[in-house]
């Protein structure tokens, strides 16, 4: 990956894939040891649009894992300059469906769960990125392994630390989501979509929604949760950010609510500062951003 910054406010970032370590990967690469003895096996939907091989080594990851009893947890992170929704959406649906965490953005989760595209003022579709702020990249540090040793740890350097249990995001104690004011036609609704990739076979699914936050859903718990306003310095790695906060959050035993507070959190990390995963928090770091006036003491 290569990466510089075109002007004040945008960055130009290109993946060199074709040459790259992951287009050989195989079943022979999975390390099945590690993934038998890991709390969660993490997996990235831009791994089996490499070609054959990868798209076999993922298999047989997601199989040795559901032998062994650990959780599968599956970042879509549709790609289409990789590989046509035709073609895609079958494989990720498939992986969906034995993940027990889902991660998507809007027109990710429209992918998965068989929805026409929704068209932008023009008629063009909307870009397959996962809706966040520098939709996740792939083989960076911090990126969920997929299959590789050691598979299944957060991924983020020190990430998560925990506000309170069951701490709720924004001050809005257990608020719910649905038929709130301004609530999106059915197409594009995250409640909506979320549903049809629960009857997939997920526990949890989880819609990132970029500067609008994300909806977490279990299927009981609904819940709307806001982004944290920080200055954007750099939003590349802000998904994969969310994903590691809130994989370690729910490795910590946090709540649907703590989770999704400790994602968010981490994400405004990655988008306030310089890098993939230079600027994510240290566990004493994660109440930093609630300080009111900038200053921790």
């Amino acid at each position: 990956m290569t990466r510089h910054r075109r002007t004040a406010d945008r960055v130009v970032v290109a993946y060199h894939r074709r040459e790259g370590a992951g287009v050989r990967l195989s079943p022979g690469d999975v390390a099945a040891e590690a993934i038998s003895s890991a709390d969660v096996l993490h997996l990235t939907g831009i791994t089996p649009a490499l070609g054959p091989g990868p798209a076999a080594a993922v298999e047989r990851a997601v199989a040795v894992a559901g032998e062994a009893g650990v959780p599968v947890s599956f970042d879509v992170n549709y790609r289409a300059l990789l590989w046509p929704p035709e073609q895609a959406g079958e494989v990720l649906r498939r992986l969906a469906g034995r993940a027990e965490v889902v991660f998507a953005g809007l027109e990710e989760a429209r992918l998965v769960a068989g929805r026409p595209p929704q068209a932008r003022a023009g008629g063009a579709p909307e870009s397959g990125a996962d809706g966040t702020p520098g939709a996740g990249a792939d083989g960076t540090p911090g990126a969920g392994a997929d299959g590789a040793p050691g598979a299944g740890a957060d991924g983020a350097p020190g990430a998560g630390a925990d506000g309170a249990p069951g701490a709720r995001v924004g001050g809005a104690p257990g608020a719910r989501v649905g038929g709130a004011p301004g609530a999106r036609a059915d197409g594009d609704d995250p409640g909506v979509l979320a549903r049809l990739l629960l009857e997939l076979g997920p526990r949890e699914v989880v819609i990132k929604l970029g500067r609008e936050g994300a909806y977490v859903t279990d299927g009981s718990v609904a819940l709307r949760v806001p982004a944290r306003a920080v200055s954007e310095v750099d939003p590349v790695g802000a998904g994969d950010a969310f994903v590691a906060g809130y994989l370690s959050g729910r490795l910590d035993g946090l709540d649907l609510a703590g989770r999704a507070e400790r994602a968010v959190t981490c994400g405004a990390f990655a988008v306030a500062t310089w890098g993939d995963w230079e600027g994510l928090p240290r566990r004493h770091e994660l109440d930093l951003l609630a300080a009111s006036d900038g200053v921790a003491r």
